[in-house]
């Protein structure tokens, strides 16, 4: 009996473990969509046609960056000490603090409580900070911004796994989930799809309007039969009169003589 008991505690606890697991690393990064993750065919980017913007936000005295898809660079109000983050604070004085590294990760249990999180990094003052965005998803038409959020941590406890916690909150279309499955459809699809329509409506319509009307009968309902049965013979004769009169007319210069 007590085996039983220590058996069936072990799946159960297995099971939830499997749980917790998985929805702890529900989103995962691909190659084909940067900047973002991947769950059961949807998508959030941050990247969207390569176009990630730069974030700033000012709070107070202090300024804040933001490059969310790849390491600060080129920035004339940053030195060096950002240029391997994403994040940076600049404060009243004009120092700069690296608030994280550019090393993304994931965490959250669904979409909608998706954070994107830059791992803990020391910065000029000896201090472990790591940033945290969140994302809310905006209409196509609003300019993505980004808000400084809160500072969460303790300066004497600060180790680089209890680093000084950084909260920001992005608001754009790049926030909102994208379905995978949905294509586009291009323009060669389209006349496809009008011209096996357009088919299907001329066989129907023909043969309804040859039956009903006109009354015919065995292979004459379909629509213009004679020209469709005589097509392959006129087609074959076409072939033959245009490589006949081509062959003709280099006999014709080659000669020199104009023919009688």
């Amino acid at each position: 009996m007590g085996l039983v008991c220590c058996f069936r505690i072990s799946v159960f606890l297995y099971f939830i473990s499997l749980t917790l697991f998985t929805r702890a690393n529900f989103c995962v990064p691909t190659k084909e969509v940067p900047c973002g993750c991947v769950f059961e065919n949807k998508m959030i980017s941050l990247d969207i046609d390569g176009l990630a913007p730069v974030l700033k936000d000012k709070d107070g005295k202090d300024e804040y960056f933001f490059s969310p898809c790849r390491p600060l660079k080129g920035i004339k109000e940053l030195d060096n000490e950002c240029e391997s983050s994403a994040a940076c604070q600049k404060d009243g004085e004009g120092k700069l603090y690296k608030l994280g590294s550019d090393e993304l990760t994931f965490e959250g249990t669904s979409f909608s409580d998706l954070q994107f999180v830059y791992g803990a990094q020391s910065s000029t003052d000896k201090l472990y900070r790591k940033s945290v965005l969140k994302l809310e998803c905006a209409v196509p038409d609003l300019v993505p911004a980004l808000n400084f959020v809160e500072q969460t941590g303790n300066t004497s406890a600060n180790t680089e796994s209890t680093p000084l916690v950084y909260e920001f909150l992005y608001t754009g279309d790049a926030a909102c989930v994208r379905d995978l499955t949905t294509k586009k459809i291009s323009g060669g699809s389209v006349l496809l799809i009008i011209f096996f329509v357009g088919l299907f409506l001329y066989l129907v319509i023909g043969i309804l309007v040859n039956k009903c009307v006109r009354g015919a009968v065995g292979l004459e309902v379909i629509p213009n039969y004679a020209f469709w049965q005589d097509l392959p013979s006129l087609t074959k004769e076409g072939f033959a009169f245009t490589i006949k009169c081509g062959c003709c007319k280099g006999d014709e210069a080659a000669s020199g003589y104009d023919n009688i």
